[in-house]
């Protein structure tokens, strides 16, 4: 027993502390350095340093390649927006599922670099490969950092909550208002990390500042790889400056609009201006129709004989479908603009006509009150014109919708491009259209809901979107007979 006793303490671990931790580390430093590979092969280092020095001193600012700048901050906007998205979803279950923490462990374990290289093999030499290739990792990244902020987050709030509300509701009112400041705060540094990544991602081809910087070192122009890496300190100095909450929105769409060729940057932006620009003259078209048409059903103005056959033909126009009507209109005009606007102006015209129509029959006029023109001019469009307005705005996003739709017919609109994409089989291009399409529709949706709440919607008598019912009508048309 004593012999044991001496064993098992000879073989126990001598007690670590900072010395000699300091000091085994040390002695394995030192046995890697004799082991090392540390010879200089350079012909004339010195010689090539001072070349070097030179340049830094004296940067060839007129030779910097803008949009490798540009590319740069686009793929580092995206792969961090997305790698932050798909990281929130994950750490919402990273504590309760193991097989969660072992994938973003996995994710967030293999460098930028190694993704871009595998990622290459699919998606070539295109933007997919670079914002993938940031969005992966950082994905992982992410969630391993969200769930940690969620899990020390104060509970404080949640207990105040009543009793019954949902585990949605419960995160949305009492951990996303604590929370959103920490997620920003570290989305901010990633971002910053990001560009980061996407420079060294230039070295493999594609082109950011990194593939100028390769480019520039090889040939011995370190001026103007001066310059670029002047540009890039600029750049990360001034990310509190283009990088704020307000700004996000527009930084997203303008990365996908300046995505290089290879992904569809080529057509995204003239297919968007052209896009905005189709649905822009039929957003007025339209209001210009239903202004002209709504008198066309309401019995102060065509009469008991006019009206029905003007609702009969509001009704026949709102019920055709845009689509099939401009596929017609292009066999008898040919392609251009022209049968789109025309499709999209009398379908969405007769739809808010036949509303206005509808509730200035309903209106309530005084018994003096003039008749023909001078009542449309002076008394039912000034009450009805607010909510017209409104009800224009609410449409817009959807006229944008259908105008992208029409490219798939010949018109060169986004859906134009779209539809080129997935018939040469450039996917990529294609979800990246796509995605610039959605982004659209939404920042036109945003900007028109600004503009309806100030224009104070809920406070008008009148709303468009509730539109009396029939029998509504009739009673007050017949209230309205004279006993």
């Amino acid at each position: 027993m004593i012999h044991k006793a001496m064993t098992t303490r000879s073989l126990a671990l001598p007690k670590l502390g900072y010395r000699s931790i300091s000091w085994l580390f040390l002695l394995i430093a030192a046995v890697a350095l004799m082991l090392s590979d540390l010879a200089v092969s350079a012909l004339n280092p010195w010689a090539e340093m001072r070349r070097l020095a030179a340049g830094l001193i004296r940067p060839d600012l007129f030779s910097i390649e803008m949009m490798s700048v540009v590319w740069t901050v686009a793929f580092a906007v995206l792969g961090v927006a997305i790698g932050a998205s798909t990281g929130f979803l994950l750490a919402l279950v990273f504590a309760q599922l193991r097989a969660v923490r072992l994938l973003c462990a996995f994710l967030r374990s293999v460098h930028e670099l190694f993704w871009a290289l595998l990622l290459i093999q699919i998606a070539g030499l295109s933007a997919t490969t670079g914002i993938l290739a940031v969005a992966i990792p950082y994905s992982g990244i992410f969630a391993k950092v969200f769930a940690e902020m969620i899990e020390e987050a104060d509970l404080s709030a949640e207990r105040v909550l009543p009793a019954g509300t949902s585990i949605i509701a419960r995160f949305a009112y009492a951990r996303i208002p604590e929370l959103a400041p920490q997620f920003w705060t570290y989305t901010l540094y990633r971002l910053e990390c990001g560009m980061r990544s996407t420079l060294v991602l230039g070295f493999v081809g594609l082109p950011t500042i990194g593939f100028h910087l390769d480019s520039f070192f090889k040939q011995g122009h370190y001026r103007e790889a001066a310059a670029l890496l002047l540009a890039f300190y600029v750049l990360i100095g001034t990310r509190r400056l283009w990088a704020r909450p307000s700004t996000v929105p527009i930084l997203i769409i303008a990365s996908v609009l300046v995505l290089p060729e290879t992904i569809g940057g080529g057509s995204a932006v003239p297919g968007v201006i052209q896009t905005l620009v189709l649905s822009q003259v039929a957003l007025v078209a339209m209001g210009v129709i239903a202004l002209i048409l709504f008198p066309f059903i309401c019995r102060r103005f065509a009469g008991r004989l006019g009206r029905p056959l003007g609702r009969v033909a509001l009704v026949v126009v709102r019920s055709t479908p845009e689509y099939m009507l401009v596929y017609v209109l292009l066999q008898l005009l040919g392609p251009s603009m022209l049968p789109a606007i025309i499709a999209l102006s009398l379908h969405n015209g007769a739809i808010v006509g036949y509303l206005m129509g509808r509730h200035a029959d309903v209106l309530e006029y005084r018994r003096d009150a003039s008749s023909g023109v001078n009542l449309y001019c002076y008394e039912t469009v000034p009450r009805l014109y607010g909510q017209f307005l409104a009800y224009v705005l609410y449409r817009w996003e959807i006229i944008l919708r259908e105008s992208a739709i029409f490219g798939i017919l010949g018109v060169l609109t986004l859906g134009y491009y779209i539809d080129a994409a997935i018939s040469e089989f450039r996917l990529d291009v294609a979800v990246v259209l796509i995605l610039v399409t959605a982004l659209l529709s939404m920042a036109v949706d945003a900007f028109s809901r600004g503009l309806r709440r100030r224009l104070r919607i809920d406070t008008m008598p009148t709303r468009l979107s509730e539109a009396p019912s029939e029998p509504a009508i009739g009673r007050l048309v017949g209230a309205e007979r004279p006993a």
